[in-house]
């Protein structure tokens, strides 16, 4: 099961941090689109969980002013084998469809990122198809959870983490 979260959590992540390309299409130019209020700066609490269990323990991040502008540009070079079937821009956030192929199995990623000043949420469901296109493992829900909950600590920096309870 480890095994299976370790494939998971990276190919949703990776559909939820990609760049936006324009809506419905496969990497075009960005359309432009209503803005959500921005991040906040500071320290963000971010919880995961996986068919309804927690998930790698708790991250706490210090963000910097430009932290959503690099968290969207990281995505493309994370998603290595994968294609944007689908993205619509919304003005909270987007929702998309996500196919990933690599050593014969071929994985579809759906879901929704909403962003606001204090939260962010996305939600995204995994199924894995083997090389016969039959469902290779049952569908996964991975939900990631951010909360803005005020300034980081002194002596942390912008792109700093602390990793709680893992195991």
């Amino acid at each position: 099961m480890r095994r299976f979260i370790s494939i998971l959590i990276p190919l949703a992540l990776a559909g939820c941090s990609q760049t936006e390309p324009s809506a419905g299409g496969k990497g075009g130019a960005a359309a432009p689109a209503p803005q959500a209020e921005a991040p906040l700066a500071g320290l963000w609490k971010t919880t995961t969980t996986v068919n309804g269990k927690k998930a790698f323990g708790e991250n706490q991040t210090c963000q910097g002013p430009q932290a959503a502008d690099a968290v969207a540009s990281a995505g493309e070079e994370n998603a290595v084998g994968c294609t944007t079937a689908r993205r619509e821009t919304r003005a909270d956030g987007y929702s998309y469809e996500l196919v990933c192929e690599k050593d014969g199995l071929r994985s579809v990623v759906t879901g929704e990122v909403r962003h606001q000043a204090r939260r962010s949420t996305s939600t995204s469901t995994t199924r894995i198809y083997g090389p016969d296109g039959k469902e290779a493992a049952p569908a996964a829900i991975v939900q990631v959870e951010s909360v803005h909950v005020g300034p980081c600590p002194a002596g942390m920096k912008p792109g700093e983490f602390v990793q709680q309870g893992v195991g």
